[in-house]
């Protein structure tokens, strides 16, 4: 379901930044302005603003769909992506383990 909503008293360039402001490290919130103005310089101020795309009125709905599948599959890659962040991080907390403790004598390594 779309609504079409005004905003009083800010505009969605400030939520796109007010959004990314909030993001902690490694998260990632999808954002797509829908938005009436569709000149170069909206565009550009969308992006800029934190926008990751930017669609302007009127827009198909079948657009509108594959843009908002795209974000989907750029949140399942994020996610792989943190998920095999993790997993090297800990690997390499072993090697350094390993690395620096001799294996026959336990003793530290220079």
């Amino acid at each position: 379901m779309l609504l079409d909503v005004v905003l009083p008293d800010i505009d969605g360039y400030a939520v796109a930044g007010r959004l990314r402001e909030l993001e902690n490290p490694g998260e990632w919130t999808p954002i797509i302005f829908l938005s009436a103005m569709g000149r170069d310089e909206d565009i550009e101020e969308g992006i800029a603003a934190g926008g990751d795309n930017y669609l302007s009125k009127p827009v198909s709905a079948i657009v509108l769909s594959t843009k908002i599948r795209a974000m989907q599959r750029l949140i399942q890659m994020h996610t792989s992506l943190l998920v095999l962040t993790r997993r090297l991080d800990t690997a390499n907390r072993e090697l350094q383990r390993l690395s620096s403790t001799d294996g026959l004598t336990g003793i530290a390594n220079r």
